[in-house]
């Protein structure tokens, strides 16, 4: 499954929007599910902080654009952070890929989506 997400991913991106603006996916609530089952949110606030929830736990952290297809993510306390690249929005998906490794992307679902389908 992962090695037919990966080849499908490149062909979605064409369709989707770049993260070049703001509009697409600030002050929209995106919903990760981890591994663990943890429910993970993310709100990319315009004011450039990135608000973060795991399991209702709350951690303020700064994002930024980097050029059409990247957001930084850093913790201000540790200055530690994150690159994440190939970032598209398309119809309530947000789709990133960390910066470096060959992994399975990262796909948020817009939480709206989410309350539709219960």
């Amino acid at each position: 499954m992962e090695k037919y997400l990966l080849n499908l991913l490149p062909r979605l991106r064409a369709f989707g929007k770049r993260l070049n603006k703001i509009e697409e996916f600030a002050d929209k609530t995106w919903v990760l599910r981890d591994l663990s089952g943890a429910v993970i949110t993310y709100r990319f606030k315009r004011s450039g902080v990135l608000r973060k929830t795991i399991n209702g736990d709350i951690q303020d952290l700064r994002w930024e654009l980097e050029g059409t297809d990247a957001i930084s993510i850093t913790d201000p306390v540790s200055r530690r952070g994150e690159m994440f690249r190939h970032g598209f929005v398309l119809d309530g998906l947000l789709v990133v890929q960390k910066e470096g490794i060959q992994t399975t992307p990262f796909i948020f679902i817009m939480k709206q989506w989410l309350l539709m389908e219960m």
